[in-house]
């Protein structure tokens, strides 16, 4: 978080509170106070950030594979072009 946002929340926002913000403008998104952690929502937030973690994976593995399928695909036509 941005030294100057992070001022701001700390001032501003009780000490159990959560704060979501944008990673590329620091916007905030969402903030709750926290009234009570136990082990067991530790764990379910747990494991649902390690889905979110892979979901993030595979989104990042297809991406990538996409670009690179038309990377290939435009170097083969511009290939073409130059034999023609």
């Amino acid at each position: 978080m941005d030294p100057t946002m992070a001022e701001a929340v700390s001032k501003e926002v009780a000490r159990e509170s959560v704060v979501v913000c944008d990673n590329i403008d620091n916007v905030c998104v969402d903030s709750m106070i926290v009234n009570w952690i136990n082990r067991k929502l530790l764990e379910k937030s747990t494991c649902g950030l390690h889905t979110l973690e892979e979901y993030a994976a595979v989104m990042k593995y297809d991406d990538r594979k996409r670009l690179n399928d038309e990377y290939v695909g435009l170097v083969q036509v511009l290939k073409d072009e130059l034999m023609h």
